[in-house]
């Protein structure tokens, strides 16, 4: 074992220590209720307790989906990482009612029922349920009550990041829309803190009112009076067929892409705090040489996004929140994704895979990263040599 291993296999023991500690705590129903704990059971939604007050809508199953492998170029070797993870597991899509249900901002958003029960299937956590942060705890915050209907929009990684945003939160709201939901249907709507203009605008343009957003911190928590909340994906490496449909019915121009939108693009990290590609003016050259117009996403709202992308014939871009504008790309579109190979992810191939696109990866130098992500590389830059872009564009460097 790598010491790394050894280090995060001495987390989880002292985690496990740590949650089997609090559970004698939690199995005592006056200490539990005083400090607002958890019970040590969970809310299972295919066997759901009478206590737990909670109605399920059952929306749609999601199917079994095979991404056909991205081209490899330069680093063939890579193809393994991207080989086992090639199918998108089908999956139950629901809305879910609760009565007198607490929401905590920890973990992203955590929600117990009625009968203080943690529900994995809307309550994420990195380390899973039996792990999960709310058996760490020593007390919840005191809730708050919320009256009315409320409507949970909580979803992981999405506080100040477009891609989870467009991708991962947005679609849920579809959830609940197919669900036969309206926007005034709700007193309030739970979402993750976001600054950017993009995640007010786009609630707005799917009917929601700014008045409604109600932003969760890590240390809010929320006595609800009724909660409506869909169901999460299995991860967030997967992008179901309706989703992408949704996101292009609301966000892409009724006329599609403008005569006088780029064809060709390179959409540039240079305004990015790490994962920028080195000795970018040598590949600027290149590029501008052979058609292509630089630009960054930084500053447009999601419909001018939608509409640049939807013109383009060929993007080339290193790894970055931006390739989650290929969820709007045109049939045909050629992707060429630059991005250092100790940071290999699914995210922006699975949208080209779900849209039928032509994703090309063009790792940089680097030792290959062969199994789950590792969070440290997340900022490594790209180096890259032009030579090797130029190649993959089949024109001279």
């Amino acid at each position: 074992m790598t010491v790394r291993q050894v280090a995060k296999q001495g987390q989880k023991w002292m985690r496990i220590a740590h949650v089997r500690s609090l559970a004698l705590a939690r199995g005592v129903s006056a200490v539990r209720t005083r400090l607002q704990l958890p019970d040590n059971g969970t809310c299972d939604f295919a066997a759901p307790a009478a206590d737990d007050r909670c109605r399920i809508l059952h929306v749609e199953q999601s199917p079994e989906f095979h991404r056909p492998l991205p081209q490899l170029p330069n680093r063939p070797e890579t193809a393994s990482y991207f080989a086992g993870r090639a199918t998108e597991p089908a999956f139950d899509r629901m809305v879910v009612e609760l009565r007198h249900a607490r929401v905590a901002g920890f973990s992203e958003g955590t929600v117990l029922s009625a009968a203080g029960r943690l529900i994995p299937a809307i309550s994420r956590d990195p380390w899973g349920p039996r792990l999960h942060t709310a058996l760490t705890r020593w007390s919840f915050p005191r809730a708050d009550r919320l009256g009315g209907a409320t409507l949970n929009l909580l979803t992981p990684e999405a506080a100040n990041n477009y891609h989870h945003w467009l991708l991962d939160l947005l679609p849920r709201w579809a959830l609940v829309a197919r669900a036969g939901f309206l926007p005034a249907d709700f007193d309030q709507v739970l979402v993750p803190p976001n600054s950017a203009d993009y995640a007010t605008a786009t609630l707005v343009q799917l009917g929601f009112s700014p008045e409604q957003l109600l932003p969760v911190t890590t240390e809010s928590a929320w006595q609800v009076e009724q909660l409506i909340t869909p169901t999460l994906k299995p991860h967030n490496q997967c992008l179901p067929a309706a989703d992408a449909e949704f996101l292009r019915a609301r966000f892409l121009p009724a006329a599609g892409p403008s005569f006088d939108a780029p064809r060709r693009l390179y959409l540039s990290r240079r305004d990015a705090r790490f994962r920028r590609l080195q000795n970018e003016p040598a590949f600027r050259e290149l590029l501008l040489g052979n058609g292509f117009v630089d630009t960054t996403m930084d500053g447009r709202s999601v419909e001018e996004q939608a509409a640049l992308i939807a013109g383009a014939e060929i993007i080339v871009a290193p790894a970055g929140a931006a390739l989650a504008n290929l969820v709007f790309a045109s049939p045909g579109c050629q992707v060429i994704e630059l991005t250092a190979p100790g940071w290999l992810t699914v995210y922006h191939w699975m949208v080209s895979a779900r849209l039928g696109l032509n994703h090309t990866i063009l790792c940089g130098s680097g030792a290959a990263q062969t199994g789950v992500l590792n969070l440290s590389n997340r900022t490594d830059d790209i180096a890259l040599s032009p030579e090797t872009l130029a190649f993959a564009l089949g024109t001279p460097a």
